[in-house]
């Protein structure tokens, strides 16, 4: 299953940046599909005091423990599932 997101990251970074589609779901709505997945994300809006060029999802993968990792990546394949649905 593939999502029309941009994925970016650097190879010793602590997130991985999930770029929004110009024509996909807001920042505000997979928030709220996040949330009734019981996952926490980061957002690139809130990073800022600029307005915000692109919206976007930061996701954290530095401080999970390794047992978290596949119910952490369910929630969050659920959370794009509804959202691009």
């Amino acid at each position: 299953m593939g999502f029309p997101i941009t994925l970016t990251g650097i190879a010793a970074g602590l997130h991985a940046l999930a770029l929004l589609p110009a024509d996909g779901p807001t920042e505000a709505e997979v928030r709220a599909a996040a949330q009734s997945h019981g996952l926490a994300l980061g957002y690139l809006s809130e990073r800022s005091e600029l307005p915000p060029i692109r919206q976007g999802i930061i996701i954290g993968y530095g401080r999970p423990a390794d047992h978290a990792y596949p119910t952490a990546l369910d929630a969050l394949t659920a959370t794009f599932a509804t959202c691009f649905a």
